[in-house]
């Protein structure tokens, strides 16, 4: 299972509402947006539980993310992944939100595919 992860390059502060932040990240991606680190875990692992790993492998939590060893860092600001980055598995995205991850569709066209 491949697994990126794309962090905002203007974060979003506005925690309010839900809808709001997905609004913003829809209608602002690819251009907000950037490739900062794919994943590699084991084919079979379950969506929830690849999103934790996700998250959790790029966060700064004892010492910078990048030398986690499930992490290929690609490029960008090492920052901790946070509400409104997106996290991509096999084709699905996934956004961030203050307490939770929710399914996003964001256009094929816009993403390239």
């Amino acid at each position: 299972m491949r697994i990126r992860i794309y962090q905002a390059r203007v974060m979003d502060t506005n925690f309010d509402k839900d809808a709001g932040i997905i609004d913003r990240a829809i209608n602002s991606f690819p251009g907000n947006f950037e490739h900062v680190a794919t994943l590699k875990l084991a084919d079979g692992t379950n969506e929830e539980e690849a999103l934790i790993t996700a998250f959790l492998t790029t966060n700064n939590i004892d010492s910078s993310w990048v030398g986690n060893a499930e992490v290929t860092w690609s490029r960008g600001e090492r920052r901790s992944t946070s509400v409104g980055d997106l996290v991509e598995i096999d084709g699905q995205f996934h956004i961030c939100l203050p307490t939770s991850w929710r399914k996003i569709d964001i256009p094929l066209v816009v993403i390239g595919q």
